[in-house]
């Protein structure tokens, strides 16, 4: 069984990391999202109260989904089970996350900066509490075990990788710098197997 996992809603990225045989890859249908406002041009209705939505009003470029759900939930927590040293790895946007993108400042910008709360963005990101508590879950069962990484075509990770952190470390606060990793192109692949310490864990896991 292989001891690598790795989660995406983009198919592009499922099939260039497939070339990695000792990685199972699981594509993530965009599946409507189960709040009570679930398109484009009204999700921001979920959160008004928000100081992520007041400061920034974001427009959402896509239907938000929901993204890493119950299913895959399920799936990984067995998955884990039969797994002594497991790997996890998460895209972003629309798999951690249920929006496409988020708003943020270039590095040295903070959020703090601008009174906009962390717990609010992910929210936001996240479409709503429950789904945070069930992420943070699933993310204590793999840290209980294993590792996990992010691996995203998102250039907030080189552009601000501090804030991105703190995003991060709201649903995994013993989340590794080392495990936001950048889609360098665009791809995944070249990304994971020229990362060093993405080496180091090949290595430990024996997989090559």
């Amino acid at each position: 069984m292989s001891e690598m996992i790795f989660y995406d809603n983009d198919y592009k990225n499922i099939e260039e990391v497939s070339k990695l045989k000792f990685i199972k890859c699981i594509y993530i249908r965009e599946e409507p999202n189960y709040l009570k406002y679930n398109k484009h041009y009204n999700y921001y209705k979920n959160f008004i109260d928000n100081s992520y939505y007041n400061y920034y009003t974001p427009t959402e470029i896509s239907n938000p989904s929901n993204a890493f759900g119950i299913v895959e939930g399920s799936g990984l927590l067995e998955w884990l089970s039969h797994t002594k040293r497991p790997v996890v790895l998460f895209d972003w946007d629309k798999t951690i996350t249920c929006c496409d993108g988020f708003m943020i400042g270039d590095s040295p910008f903070t959020y703090e900066s601008v009174n906009v709360s962390i717990q609010d963005i992910m929210e936001y990101l996240c479409g709503g509490y429950i789904r945070i508590n069930f992420l943070r879950y699933i993310f204590y069962c793999i840290r209980k075990k294993g590792e996990m990484i992010v691996i995203t075509n998102n250039n907030t990770a080189i552009k601000n990788k501090l804030e991105f952190l703190k995003l991060i470390r709201f649903l995994d606060p013993e989340f590794n710098s080392k495990c936001l990793i950048f889609g360098v192109k665009g791809n995944k692949r070249l990304s994971l197997i020229n990362n060093s310490y993405f080496k180091t864990l090949i290595k430990y896991n024996n997989i090559i």
